[in-house]
């Protein structure tokens, strides 16, 4: 008992994101108040809703209602979601629940758990059950179901990943900014993948950091406008991935339609194009080639170029406060603000601590 408790007491200032998915609305502001002590809750009341979450990534945990609508299942979302987020907990819960239920979302999904919304005890159910899946995977590192690489057909990309593995040859702290949705995370992965290769082989550290030696690297992580010639290859590693998942035939794009992925906008990055992805394929029904008309609308919710500086602003200064103070812990000392503030503040900045298992710990992955 004692090393939940110290587990949960670890989370609270992190306030993990959070996705309830339900069309009863008072049923999904009850779910997500009872979550406010531990996570960020963000709440949706639809398919369309909970599939435009998909490319926002990041969730720590997914509650969905079996029954979204007519035609709409919470099964259907969490397959998709799984596929785009292998580490968030999968908790379904239903007021149909049955054994058959119960085994088919274990068995399609896998769901982490599947609660009986008709119970007494429901909400208190759901509740320990949350808490004691992310107890027990809050240190855990594994991303089952992604390829450990990062594709680097653009010039971007090139240049982020010789940083990014400058910083794996060194023991200072590395951050990490950059779009909702780009692979911030996934790129954590790798930079603590080399780094623990790079300790192993003895080799020399790499050349100090700007700036000197021991200070924090600041990395950005480059936004898939910007890494265009890597959408063919991203494209077609997730549709075979999605092929593996569902054990149906694979499928390929036509022409047209991946000359439109490679050219519409991409504010929200790898994560939603691998959900559009996951749509067409939906839509293409049994055919083997997804068409252009498969592809749902391009997003069109990109910032405002005044909330893009003020942003910018708000993110740089940060970074300029992370890289002086060394860690997220000495920089909360020195500007005198709440951790749990801060800290949600580098979230929505889209700011994490790379070289740390959380992406907000101070304590090293190594020796």
């Amino acid at each position: 008992m004692s090393g939940q408790v110290a587990g949960r007491r670890r989370l609270e200032p992190q306030r993990l994101p959070l996705l309830v998915v339900d069309d009863d609305r008072e049923r999904a502001a009850t779910v997500a108040r009872l979550f406010d002590d531990h996570f960020d809750p963000a709440v949706v009341h639809g398919i369309e809703g909970a599939y435009a979450c998909l490319g926002r990534g990041g969730w720590a945990a997914a509650l969905v209602d079996y029954d979204l609508s007519p035609g709409a299942s919470g099964i259907e979302f969490l397959q998709i979601l799984r596929d785009l987020s292998p580490r968030t907990l999968r908790v379904l819960y239903s007021v149909y629940y049955s054994g058959a239920l119960a085994s088919d979302a274990r068995r399609l999904v896998p769901t982490h758990a599947v609660i009986d919304a008709r119970a007494e005890n429901f909400l208190t159910r759901l509740r320990d059950a949350v808490l004691q899946l992310v107890d027990r995977s809050v240190a855990t590192d594994a991303a089952a179901g992604d390829d450990e690489r990062w594709f680097d057909a653009s010039p971007a990309s090139r240049a982020f990943v010789e940083r990014l593995r400058e910083a794996a040859r060194d023991e200072a702290p590395v951050f990490l900014w950059g779009d909702h949705g780009s692979g911030k995370h996934f790129a954590a992965r790798l930079l603590r993948r080399w780094r623990e290769e790079w300790r192993r082989s003895g080799a020399p550290p790499s050349a100090p950091n700007d700036g000197g030696g021991g200070l924090p690297w600041t990395i950005r992580v480059p936004p898939l406008d910007e890494r265009r010639q890597d959408i063919p290859a991203l494209a077609a590693w997730a549709l075979a991935a999605w092929a593996r998942s569902t054990g149906e035939p694979p499928k390929r794009l036509a022409p047209e339609a991946l000359d439109a992925l490679v050219e519409r906008p991409w504010t929200e990055g790898v994560l939603r194009l691998r959900a559009d992805l996951a749509h067409a394929w939906k839509h293409a029904g049994r055919r083997a080639e997804i068409r252009l008309e498969d592809l749902p609308p391009a997003p069109r919710d990109a910032p405002s170029p005044s909330q893009a500086r003020k942003f910018d602003g708000q993110r740089q200064a940060l970074l300029r406060q992370l890289r002086a103070a060394g860690s997220v812990r000495r920089a909360v000392r020195l500007e005198g603000v709440e951790h749990a503030n801060y800290v949600r503040l580098m979230r929505r900045l889209g700011i994490i601590r790379a070289d740390t298992l959380s992406p907000v710990d101070d304590e090293p992955t190594g020796p």
